[in-house]
């Protein structure tokens, strides 16, 4: 008699708090391969609101339980099963779901922040219904729902979407390499800072989605309705530019297609900056694509650069005291020993950037009273960078993400690293207050 059809009756039945400690007390005995252990099998209960964050559930049976409210924050649940589960306005956040089956599942309003569902399996679930003599199956099919769900820096490389629905989430920054978006209902979604690299999306809806600043090379575009998508500042393949605008999708114009000269703005800018304002004019562009620009040694002080695209630029030593590069793209750029002191790197995205030897201190304006601008980059990423002896004395680095970062030798005395991630960061030598 299989599970489903011995639960016939008791279907959405809530456990006691004794009896559900006691199913996964077991099941993390069976999780670790101690005697007495067992398989945990919640399908089909009702468990809103429950609270399992922190337990090992890897393999757990959930298929068609309730957990409307449930927290699970950082549970292991690899290879788990939700078929048909609904998890409305959970909270998953940093919970692992590798290879998890989601078939079906509801996850509307859940928050899966820094989730990892690497492989994980969300295609249209075909449904059960009870019947006198058990359960058997329908044609009644359901995608699964992540609606309004908040999945911001997860990682879901090689997940399998399917038709499923993920109508206004939010995947910011999330790893989203090789996933299966095909068919799926995408619209008003944000995919920010995203890396899509090699996924397909074909055939799906993305209507006013938000890709600014998404990785999308080689991605599989054929199909979609593009209408106000938004891929400004998105690392795009070139053949797809033209049919995204084409389609009603949003795009850069590249300083180079001629409406804008980079060479002749950056000789006035310097003009301006040697002349003390006097002659030439301060560059000041917003969300231009500058990828492939050569900058070594550029003088750029004050420039106005909000939202721009250097990804992989060559940038050493380049001076950019008080730039504001608010919200742009610097991953995997090359800024060693460079100036930027004063500067603005907030909410900035410098994955694999090499700042190694930087000055990141205040900048001292002179005058009857000095005035002390900070090297500001609240919120930034620097994930997987290179701060190998970078000078950020006094800088503001409120939530920023250094995790996986080389910060040996780096100076971070007086900084503010308020809510600040190091996660796998090498330390060796690095100064902090105390």
């Amino acid at each position: 008699m299989s599970e489903l059809e011995r639960r016939k009756g008791v279907d959405n039945a809530a456990p006691s708090s004794l009896e559900l400690s006691r199913i996964v007390g077991l099941h993390e005995r069976f999780a670790f391969g101690k005697p007495g252990g067992r398989r945990g099998r919640f399908s089909h209960m009702n468990l809103g609101n429950v609270d399992l964050g922190g337990r090992v559930l890897d393999g757990a049976d959930f298929t068609g339980a309730s957990l409307h409210g449930s927290k699970m924050i950082r549970t292991s649940l690899t290879e788990a099963v939700f078929f048909g589960a609904d998890v409305t306005r959970g909270v998953l956040n940093e919970a692992k779901l590798d290879k998890s089956d989601l078939r079906g599942a509801r996850f509307r309003g859940a928050s899966l922040v820094k989730a990892t569902l690497r492989g994980a399996d969300m295609r249209e679930a075909i449904l059960a219904v009870a019947t006198e003599e058990g359960y058997e199956a329908t044609s009644h099919s359901r995608s699964a729902d992540l609606t309004s769900a908040i999945v911001r820096d997860a990682d879901l490389s090689g997940a399998k979407f399917g038709t499923s629905m993920a109508m206004r989430a939010d995947f910011t920054g999330a790893n989203m390499t090789g996933v299966d978006l095909q068919g799926a209902d995408i619209r008003n979604a944000v995919f920010r800072n995203t890396n899509l690299e090699g996924a397909t999306l074909s055939k799906s809806r993305i209507d006013n989605a938000d890709f600014r600043g998404a990785v999308l090379t080689g991605a599989n575009l054929d199909n979609c309705s593009f209408k106000n998508a938004d891929f400004r500042g998105a690392i795009i393949d070139e053949r797809l530019l033209e049919e995204i605008s084409s389609l009603g999708g949003k795009i850069l114009t590249h300083p180079e297609d001629g409406s804008f000269d980079i060479t002749v703005a950056l000789a006035e800018h310097a003009q301006w900056v040697d002349s003390g304002g006097v002659e030439g004019g301060r560059l000041s562009v917003s969300g231009f694509d500058m990828r492939g620009l050569f900058l070594e040694k550029a003088v750029l002080v004050a420039a106005g650069l909000y939202g721009c695209i250097f990804y992989q630029s060559p940038m050493q030593s380049v001076d950019l005291e008080m730039a504001d590069l608010t919200e742009a793209d610097l991953r995997r750029c090359d800024l060693s020993n460079s100036d930027l002191r004063g500067t603005s790197l907030m909410s900035a995205q410098l994955g694999g950037a090499v700042l190694d030897g930087s000055v990141c201190r205040p900048f001292l304006v002179q005058g009857d009273v000095e005035r002390r601008i900070p090297f500001r980059a609240s919120g930034a990423n620097f994930a997987g960078a290179s701060l190998r002896d970078c000078d950020l004395r006094e800088a503001v680095l409120f939530e920023a993400d250094f995790t996986d970062a080389d910060l040996r030798g780096a100076d971070f005395r007086g900084a503010d690293l308020s809510r600040a991630r190091f996660d796998g960061a090498s330390t060796e030598g690095m100064k902090v207050d105390g």
